[in-house]
């Protein structure tokens, strides 16, 4: 990780390499107690398509989560899958964050851009202002 713009300098620049040390800022580390967050996203899933709802699919992993008291019944979801990732990417209004549109189609207009705009954040972004590292992986967005 990049030192931030507004840390000063703490080495010395020379005349020459020999005259010069270099200076690199402390990694910065997470805080004390952080959490491991996972985030796992189901496209085009409803309850009736998990075990622990009486689908007679298998799906052990949910279930067996499901079984020691983690169920979620109560997401918001927008009416496009696009959409949705969004929100759930951003904690944010798909509109207020650019996509309120499916994500291969731009329409020209703000908040229609089909695209997280720049300056919104994701959940990982804030998350790595905080040291926590974090990784991205997407089946099919």
């Amino acid at each position: 990780m990049s030192a931030r713009s507004d840390t000063p300098f703490r080495g010395t620049v020379g005349k020459t390499v020999a005259d010069s040390k270099p200076w690199w800022p402390d990694s910065p580390r997470p805080p004390e107690g952080a959490p491991n967050i996972l985030v796992v996203l189901f496209d085009d899933v409803g309850f009736s398509d998990f075990g622990c709802y009486g689908s007679a699919i298998r799906t052990p992993t949910i279930d067996r989560l499901a079984a020691e008291g983690l169920r979620y019944s109560g997401f918001h979801t927008t009416a496009m899958c696009s959409t949705t990732r969004a929100a759930l990417l951003t904690g944010r209004n798909h509109h207020s964050v650019g996509v309120g549109c499916l994500a291969n189609f731009d329409s020209g207009y703000p908040g229609y851009r089909g695209k997280i705009a720049r300056e919104a954040g994701t959940l990982a972004e804030m998350l790595r202002t905080t040291a926590i590292a974090t990784t991205w992986s997407a089946n099919g967005m």
